[in-house]
């Protein structure tokens, strides 16, 4: 295979927004939803509800507004009435660091009728995180069932799937056999990338008041670090939460000195994040100071044709080793939270560190 076709092969493995799926990216245009995987919910459509994929069937996509009974939303039909409060998940609109993945959750609200199966037919209203709702793994259940040509298998990476179905199963919604044979088709996709050394099987790391991030960029005591825009709605931050209560637009495209960093931690997903305070001076000319948290490795994000949130140099982003280190990360807490064997780890692993 000649060189320039190793690349795109690998670009289309582990950089898929970047070809085709950027136009299919979510969007809420003239009444009508269109899910990244190109299913479209509009005004008068009736979506079939499948059952929920929590701990004793309840839903965890589907937030059920108005009082009406979780039993009665399973394996039913509703009619869209009403589609509105398109967003996407961010720290600005209440949502935690565990509920925004790489590129934060969309979320929609539905209001329309259901038949209850006494006959009777009333209102819901739903807040549905529709793109989770829908999963795009054909072998997983879904709570929105959609035709299986919508359902884009491959789009997640080998440790997002086992997670997602080690979620399943520890809620109920798998059975163990049915587990460990869908676990075991995942673990013998094919994965391809550049040969890198286990030195560079990087964990972000806070030592001697230093940050050491996926991608070896470093934040310590008094550096300066330059802020971008908001990538979410209205260009809120999704990655930076401000604690203290200054305004959001005070921090748009500013450099802030780093003054005193705490609180490290990484979530079971690998993301990683950190607590900054910095002084600040106001557009009035007062000084004051930012407490900010960050989620540093999804606000420097790893692509250049993508903005983030912290602007950090080229020589940073775009680091094919970065996705790889990522991955790893993320299946070995997966081996420590009992969903892989010692054994299915290290030969995963194995195979992200070599070429096919």
């Amino acid at each position: 295979m000649c060189k320039q076709m190793k690349k795109l092969f690998f670009t289309l493995l582990f950089f898929p927004f970047l070809t085709l799926a950027q136009n299919t990216l979510p969007r809420f245009e003239q009444d009508t939803l269109y899910t990244s995987g190109g299913f479209k919910i509009y005004k008068g459509q009736a979506l079939q509800i499948g059952k929920g994929t929590g701990r004793n069937g309840a839903f965890r996509f589907i937030n059920i507004e108005n009082g009406v009974s979780s039993r009665s939303l399973q394996n039913a039909s509703v009619v869209v009435k009403e589609l509105k409060n398109f967003e996407v998940a961010s720290f600005f609109n209440g949502y935690g660091l565990y509920d925004i993945p790489a590129y934060g959750n969309r979320y929609i609200e539905i209001t329309g009728t259901i038949i209850f199966k006494d006959g009777s037919t009333g209102y819901i209203d739903l807040k549905m995180d529709f793109d989770q709702a829908i999963e795009e793994l054909p072998e997983l259940p879904a709570e929105l069932v959609v035709p299986v040509e919508y359902r884009k298998a491959g789009k997640a990476g080998i440790s997002e799937k086992i997670k997602k179905l080690f979620i399943l199963y520890e809620n109920g919604a798998v059975k163990k056999e049915e587990f460990e044979a869908i676990k075991k088709k995942f673990l013998l996709l094919p994965v391809s990338g550049p040969v890198i050394s286990i030195a560079q099987y990087i964990i972000p790391r806070f030592e001697k008041d230093t940050l050491y991030t996926t991608c070896g960029y470093k934040i310590y005591k008094r550096q300066t670090l330059q802020i971008g825009r908001g990538t979410g709605n209205n260009g809120r931050f999704r990655f930076i939460n401000i604690k203290n209560g200054v305004p959001a637009d005070s921090l748009v495209n500013r450099s802030i000195v780093v003054s005193k960093l705490k609180n490290f931690g990484i979530s079971s997903m690998g993301n990683a994040y950190i607590e900054i305070v910095s002084p600040l001076i106001y557009k009035d000319g007062s000084k004051g100071f930012i407490d900010i948290h960050l989620a540093f490795d999804n606000a420097i994000e790893n692509s250049p044709e993508l903005p983030c949130e912290l602007i950090v140099p080229s020589e940073f982003r775009n680091k094919p080793e970065v996705v790889i280190s990522k991955e790893i990360n993320r299946l070995n807490q997966l081996y420590k939270e009992g969903a892989l064997t010692a054994d299915e780890f290290e030969s995963t692993k194995k195979k992200l560190l070599e070429i096919h």
